[in-house]
């Protein structure tokens, strides 16, 4: 059995307040204007953090719940936080690759998976399989002349033209306990634009590769829609 990781961590701390629970959560979520989602009551709801303390943490959730005392006036609030440490062994890389095609065009191309990319690059990508209900991806990708399987799901961001990819499940997994790949067009003059991309990733152990074969497959897959789309 598998010893807990001490990247995660738990902390739990009851405090009795004169206030009632009514009145507690309506002064929380009165202060909570500063890009939080705070709530107290008789609910819960978790605050994920963004800013200086992600520095440190991978993911950082506050709950708190007030609740009437069953005796007397007041309340007890109950604070719960969870969190994952950054690992020491967490890597990143990254490549940009300049191409002929506008930010606008090459992005609602690879946005499109299913329907356009692997019309694009059919050398590279072999098959892809769209999970209905867990908005989940099964890819079947060529990878350094062997063929790979993928599970992902996927972040878009529209507006900087950048989507980000969760892998956690399929070939890529056997060498990594993460595997997150994230792809940036960057408009430039003249119809061209930059495909920035950038790799998190942390290894199951210290013979583990680095992900070149990975940053390999994405030059090759950028040139392939690149020559493809000039063609349209």
């Amino acid at each position: 059995m598998a010893e807990p990781s001490c990247l995660l961590g738990k902390l739990e701390i009851e405090v009795e307040i004169k206030a009632s629970a009514e009145k507690f959560h309506h002064i929380w979520r009165a202060k909570g204007g500063e890009g939080h989602n705070r709530s107290g009551g008789s609910g819960e709801e978790p605050v994920q953090d963004e800013g200086d303390l992600m520095k440190e943490y991978k993911n950082f959730v506050l709950t708190i719940q007030a609740t009437p005392k069953h005796e007397g006036s007041g309340s007890i609030v109950h604070w719960h936080i969870e969190y994952e440490k950054i690992s020491e062994e967490l890597a990143k890389s990254m490549i940009e690759v300049e191409i002929k095609v506008s930010a606008d065009k090459i992005f609602q191309a690879i946005k499109a998976t299913s329907r356009s990319v692997p019309k694009l690059s059919p050398e590279k990508i072999l098959s892809v399989e769209e999970q209905v209900g867990d908005y989940t991806k099964n890819w079947t990708l060529s990878i350094d002349g062997k063929v790979e399987k993928m599970k992902e799901r996927v972040e878009i961001d529209e507006e900087n033209k950048s989507m980000t990819v969760f892998v956690f499940d399929g070939d890529v997994m056997e060498n990594y306990s993460s595997f997150k790949c994230n792809l940036q067009i960057i408009p430039k003059l003249h119809g061209r634009s930059i495909a920035r991309w950038s790799w998190e990733y942390e290894k199951l152990n210290s013979d583990s590769p680095a992900p070149n074969k990975y940053m390999d497959f994405a030059v090759y897959l950028t040139r392939d829609i690149e020559s493809n789309l000039l063609k349209t």
